[in-house]
């Protein structure tokens, strides 16, 4: 089985794949969370978030074979794709559930954040085969075209079996704002941020004032 990895190859460090990378990010959104009680979404948006490192482009990058490749742009595609194509709602419902916060913020993880009645023209034109499509910052997109995001599903799915997309839930005007909060500032702030705020409640408050988000 081919091995996906989510980091270049550093001197004495093993590689980390994909698969390790996302469960890893994924256990760790879910326990923040957990303390805002969006707890479910939190871990998709972790587990989720760099998907679009299964791709062949993306890999070519960790090769030097190419560079500027939008990852975060197929990662939400693909999240949205998997909502219509398992039919938990359709591409006109996404946008007042829970799922709409999370594809911002996975879409955002490396870059601008774009509220969703403006992200889904771009996650929309993904499914469209062509040969370069402009993403976030400028870089091409690592996937298009529907089949080659069923593909991404498939291996999604090998390399996550256990992975479960939970049913979407309607939000108030209340739950849409404190989420897409959280998510957007989860997501953009540095791993080592998210590292300091592993130490104690006191560091995750501290970190969480720094960057201007509070519960």
């Amino acid at each position: 089985m081919k091995k996906w990895y989510a980091k270049s190859k550093r001197p004495g460090r093993k590689q980390v794949e994909v698969k390790e990378h996302l469960c890893a990010v994924g256990e760790l959104s879910k326990e923040y969370g957990r303390q805002l009680g969006m707890e479910k979404e939190a871990e998709m948006a972790g587990t989720v978030h760099d998907a679009g490192k299964l791709t062949d482009k993306f890999q070519d990058v960790l090769e030097g074979n190419a560079s500027r490749v939008d990852h975060a742009r197929v990662s939400a595609a693909f999240l949205r794709w998997f909502l219509i194509a398992t039919h938990k709602c359709t591409s006109k419902e996404i946008a007042s559930t829970n799922y709409a916060p999370i594809l911002e913020a996975i879409n955002a993880h490396h870059g601008t954040l774009l509220c969703y009645d403006q992200l889904k023209y771009s996650l929309r034109e993904c499914m469209t085969e062509q040969k370069w499509l402009e993403g976030n910052d400028g870089k091409e997109v690592a996937l298009t075209g529907k089949e080659n995001y069923r593909v991404l599903a498939e291996i999604f799915h090998e390399e996550l079996p256990q992975w479960e997309c939970p049913e979407p839930k309607i939000m108030t005007l209340g739950e849409e704002e404190r989420e897409c909060c959280f998510l957007a500032w989860w997501m953009q702030i540095t791993p080592h941020q998210r590292k300091r705020m592993g130490k104690s409640s006191r560091s995750r408050r501290n970190v969480m004032r720094k960057t201007g988000w509070s519960a």
